[in-house]
């Protein structure tokens, strides 16, 4: 399903994180510096999948000091916060929430995340 099906009518409160993967990332790269999909930004997700798997230290802002990583919390837990999307007038990018929801993905592709819209 394309990122503006889900935008007609009543707005979706959890997505897939296989479906938010193929959102504008937010980041630009490529040759033209182009906003990419989540699913197209290997380096994004490789650095946001490896800073969600690192315990937690001081300063990290997403993990409590002492505490399980991100990604270890989602695997027990699931995602607690929602990620935030931005509508935009050909997309929906990610506007918050990358290191959540590229655990997501890494843990079950399937797993449904709660989204804010803005």
């Amino acid at each position: 399903m394309a990122a503006h099906e889900n935008l007609s009518g009543q707005l979706s409160m959890f997505i897939p994180a296989r479906e938010l993967m193929n959102y504008t990332a937010g980041h630009t790269e490529g040759i033209n510096k182009d906003y990419l999909p989540l699913s197209k930004s290997p380096g994004v997700i490789r650095k946001k999948l490896q800073e969600s798997k690192e315990k937690s230290a001081a300063g990290q802002y997403f993990v409590k000091k002492g505490k399980d990583s991100l990604h270890d919390s989602i695997r027990k837990e699931g995602v607690k916060s929602p990620v935030n999307l931005r509508i935009r007038t050909n997309d929906v990018q990610i506007n918050d929430g990358h290191h959540r929801l590229v655990s997501a993905h890494d843990i079950d592709p399937n797993m449904e995340v709660p989204v804010r819209y803005s």
